[in-house]
C-alpha cells in the first residue's frame, strides 16, 4: 500500500476536484495513501493521468475523469462516472477554482461570470449531484476548499474573496439543512 498511513479512508470514494496540480493534486494522494479510491478531475488529462499513475503506481486506485467543472453535463458525468466504476461516493473535494487579480472597479462581466461559474456554481452543483448518494447511504463528507480572502479582504481579489466567503456561508447553510443521522 502507500506509504506508512493508516488506511483510514478504506472502501471510501473521494472525488477531488480541480486535482491536476497544487492543492487538490496533494489531496488525492493523500486520500490514496488513507486507502480512498479516488477520482481525479480536472480539464488537463495529461496532468491527471500523470496523478493517476502515480497513485496506481503506489498501491493505490485512481481514475482521471476530464470534466470542465463549468459544465453541468460535464458534472452529472463525473458523478455517472464515479459511480458506474466504484459505485458509491463518500467523499467530494470541491477544489476547482482560479484567482483573477485586479482591482474591483476593473472587473468585467465576463470575469463575473467565468469566476463565479468555476469557484461557486460548480461546488453549489458538485453538492447537489452527490448529496443524494451520501443521503441514501446515511454517509459522506463534503470539503470546500475556500480560503482566508473569506474573510481577509485583498484589492485585488474582490471576485475571490466575494466568492470565497459565499462558499464559506453555502458551507454552513447546507450542513445546517443536512438531517442528523440516527444515532443507535
Amino acid at each position: 500500500m502507500m506509504g506508512n498511513s493508516l488506511q483510514r479512508l478504506q472502501n471510501k470514494v473521494a472525488i477531488v476536484s480541480g486535482s491536476t496540480s497544487g492543492i487538490g493534486e496533494a489531496t488525492a494522494k493523500l486520500l490514496a495513501a488513507e486507502g480512498a479510491k479516488v477520482v481525479v478531475v480536472g480539464r488537463r488529462r495529461e496532468n491527471g493521468e500523470r496523478i493517476v499513475d502515480f497513485i496506481n503506481s503506489q498501491g493505490g486506485e485512481a481514475i482521471f475523469v476530464q470534466t470542465d467543472m463549468t459544465d453541468e453535463e460535464k458534472i452529472i458525468n463525473l458523478v455517472d462516472c464515479t459511480l458506474e466504476r466504484f459505485g458509491q461516493i463518500d467523499i467530494l473535494i470541491n477544489n476547482a477554482g482560479r484567482i483573477i487579480e485586479k482591482p474591483f472597479i476593473e472587473l468585467t462581466t465576463s470575469d463575473w461570470d467565468e469566476f463565479v461559474a468555476l469557484d461557486a456554481y460548480s461546488y453549489f452543483r458538485a453538492m447537489q449531484l452527490v448529496l443524494p448518494h451520501m443521503e441514501k447511504r446515511s454517509s459522506g463528507n463534503i470539503v470546500n476548499v475556500t480560503s482566508l480572502a473569506a474573510v481577509s479582504v485583498m484589492p485585488t481579489h474582490a471576485l475571490y474573496s466575494f466568492v470565497k466567503a459565499g462558499i464559506n456561508h453555502m458551507s454552513k447553510v447546507v450542513a445546517l439543512s443536512m438531517p442528523e443521522k440516527a444515532s443507535g
